[in-house]
């Protein structure tokens, strides 16, 4: 964890250049590259991380675009 004084908008511009971190929600940054599983239903997804029990919550807009990096 950090704490940066800037809007999560501003940090996701300044990490444009790495491809890796995306956006899974309007309140989260995440590195595809540590995401060991995606869990969830019809209400809802998560992301599961390799190294923490830790979930984020992914948006429904985002589901798409998170479950074609898990399979592909």
């Amino acid at each position: 964890k950090a704490t940066l004084r800037a809007t999560i908008s501003s940090i996701e511009r300044q990490l444009s250049a790495y491809p890796d971190i995306l956006r899974c929600h309007r309140s989260y940054l995440v590195n595809v590259k540590r995401i060991s599983r995606i869990e969830g239903n019809a209400r809802g997804i998560e992301i599961c991380f390799e190294s923490t029990d830790q979930t984020i919550p992914v948006s429904r807009r985002k589901i798409a675009v998170f479950k074609a990096l898990i399979n592909g």
